[in-house]
């Protein structure tokens, strides 16, 4: 196997930040895109931004609020990711791409709604403090909730 010289990483997510990060410590340059205006979404805005730090510190290039375009092969093998962020355009070359945007519940197959549990506009389950969803005494934890 080989070390990427560039790992472009779409995706601001658990995932990732823990390849991102893991690659940069081997040794190669990582960039990593995210659409949203901090890393890790779900968590509070200051715990993101200690986490930015950190990885800026190690050498990661963070990019927020920013989307990809366009990806495409060229001629030598790497990978020509352009991003946007406002109105700006950007080129990026890697030799190798990580997406990392994120996770579906696989969860159609159980019917949920039959049994009167409720998820979210993505189908994540809703639970409360004690991972109880809305159902009494049926509980979900883990990536079918969306997180931990």
């Amino acid at each position: 196997a080989e070390l990427p010289e560039h790992l472009l990483v779409l995706g601001g997510g658990y995932i990732g930040l823990e390849f991102g990060q893991m690659f940069q410590r081997f040794g190669s340059q990582v960039t990593i895109v995210q659409r949203a205006a901090q890393l890790v979404p779900r968590e509070d805005a200051d715990v993101a931004e200690e986490i930015r730090k950190i990885l800026c510190e190690d050498g990661v290039e963070v990019l927020l609020n920013t989307k990809a375009a366009s990806a495409e092969p060229v001629g030598d093998g790497r990978i020509r990711l352009v991003v946007q962020n406002g109105g700006s355009e950007r080129a990026l070359l890697g030799s190798h791409l990580l997406l990392a945007a994120g996770r579906s519940p696989n969860s159609e197959a159980l019917n949920l709604g039959a049994a009167g549990v409720e998820t979210d506009k993505n189908g994540f389950i809703k639970v409360n403090e004690r991972l109880e969803t809305s159902v009494p005494g049926v509980y979900a934890l883990g990536d079918v909730k969306g997180g931990p």
